[in-house]
């Protein structure tokens, strides 16, 4: 109804004003407050291979567990603030920074509050589950639902396995068929639901770290 009053009493001004609120109205009205995000830890079984064999490059297989996990809650602020876990604070913001590139003034500024992370340098995915999280809550903040290879890319993951960011878009037990050259990510090429009485005991170090890296 205030778009046919607009339409035909309003001057060029009005119209101009009431198509920015229409266009801040339509991009905001779907958007959601806060976004949560949880994703579990993730156990490798080995690679395929590191050599390329074929057209493709490593691949593997592995599954993702409930638990130690990632969880993060993001909402809407007037600037960007990463806060909670101090474990996970420096990748995050580090992750978030990546996501503003190349343009820092798109998309809305955040405030995430770290709640859980999964032991860095142990061998669970921390990184990438952690990072995936971040890009996640990022892009609902703004009214985007990107598939994980498009979040990895964006991250810069997914440069070897796929493990990882297809047990984060789909959890169980999976399997991928190797890197191509010039290869987003590995393709999934099977997945098992994990059966809920399976057990796994996890047993770390009290001490030290994995290695990390570069290769």
């Amino acid at each position: 109804k205030l778009a046919a009053i607009v339409e035909k009493t309003a001057g060029p001004r009005e119209h101009e004003a009431f198509q920015l609120l229409s266009d801040y109205i339509e991009a905001h009205l779907d958007r959601p407050s806060v976004i949560e995000v949880t994703t579990g830890a993730r156990l490798h079984f080995g690679l395929l291979s590191l050599e390329t064999i074929g057209a493709r490059q490593f691949g593997g297989a592995g599954l993702m567990i409930d638990g130690p996990g990632v969880r993060l809650r993001a909402e809407p602020a007037e600037r960007d603030e990463v806060v909670g876990v101090s474990e996970g604070l420096e990748r995050a913001e580090n992750v978030l920074s990546r996501l503003r590139q190349p343009d820092p003034d798109v998309g809305s500024r955040v405030r995430l509050q770290i709640e859980e992370v999964i032991p860095a340098h142990a061998g669970l995915g921390s990184g990438t589950q952690l990072e995936l999280s971040v890009a996640r809550a990022l892009a609902g903040l703004n009214g985007e639902c990107p598939e994980v290879a498009e979040m990895a890319d964006r991250v810069g993951r997914g440069n070897r396995s796929a493990i990882g960011l297809h047990g984060f878009a789909e959890g169980g037990l999976l399997v991928d068929a190797g890197r191509e050259p010039e290869g987003l990510v590995a393709p999934l090429v099977a997945r098992v639901p994990v059966p809920e009485a399976w057990r796994f005991l996890l047993v770390r170090p009290r001490l030290g770290q994995g290695l990390s890296g570069n290769a």
